[in-house]
C-alpha cells in the first residue's frame, strides 16, 4: 500500500500542472519520460524471461539486457529526472507560485525516493544477479553436494 502511494503521490501535480503549466517543457518532458521509463524497463524484462540461462549465449543475453535497463533507469530516473526537478522547481520559483514550490519540492522529493528505492537499486541488484549467475551456481552446487555427504556420511553412521 505504501509503494502504491509513493507511486501515485505525483498525481498531486497533475491537474494544477495541466491548468498552469500545461506548455511547460520540463512538466511534459516529466510526464514522457517517466513514462518512457517504465515502458522501456517492462518491455525489456519481459523479454528476459523468456531467455532460458542453460542455453549457450542465453546468459549473456540477460546481462547485456540488464546493463541497457541499468543504464536506462540511472538515466531517465536519476540524471534526467533531477534535472527536470530542478528546472520544474526553479520556474515555480520565477513565477512566485510557492503553493508549487512547496508541494511540488515535497512530491518530487517523495518521487526521488521512489526512484531510488523501487527503481534504481533493484535494477542494479538485478544486474549484479546475473553478472555472478555462474558463480552462484557453481556455489550452490557445491552446497549441495555438501550436504549430499553430511545425509550420507549421517546415515552410514547410524
Amino acid at each position: 500500500m505504501i509503494v502504491f502511494a509513493i507511486h501515485h503521490v505525483v498525481t498531486l501535480l497533475v491537474i494544477p500542472m495541466n491548468l498552469y503549466y500545461y506548455d511547460n517543457y520540463y512538466y511534459w518532458s516529466f510526464i514522457g519520460i517517466q513514462q518512457f521509463a517504465a515502458a522501456f524497463q517492462l518491455s525489456i524484462n519481459e523479454y528476459t524471461y523468456f531467455l532460458d540461462l542453460k542455453k549457450k549465449g542465453s546468459l549473456c543475453k540477460m546481462q547485456t539486457a540488464n546493463v541497457i535497463v541499468f543504464v536506462q533507469v540511472i538515466i531517465t530516473r536519476g540524471v534526467y529526472y533531477l534535472w527536470i526537478s530542478y528546472n520544474l522547481i526553479r520556474q515555480w520559483i520565477l513565477d512566485k507560485r510557492w503553493n508549487f514550490v512547496w508541494v511540488g519540492a515535497i512530491v518530487l522529493l517523495i518521487f526521488t525516493f521512489h526512484n531510488i528505492l523501487l527503481c534504481i537499486v533493484p535494477y542494479y541488484q538485478r544486474m549484479m544477479k546475473f553478472f555472478n549467475y555462474k558463480k552462484n551456481q557453481e556455489k550452490e552446487k557445491n552446497q549441495n553436494q555438501e550436504k549430499e555427504y553430511i545425509e550420507l556420511s549421517e546415515e552410514k553412521e547410524n
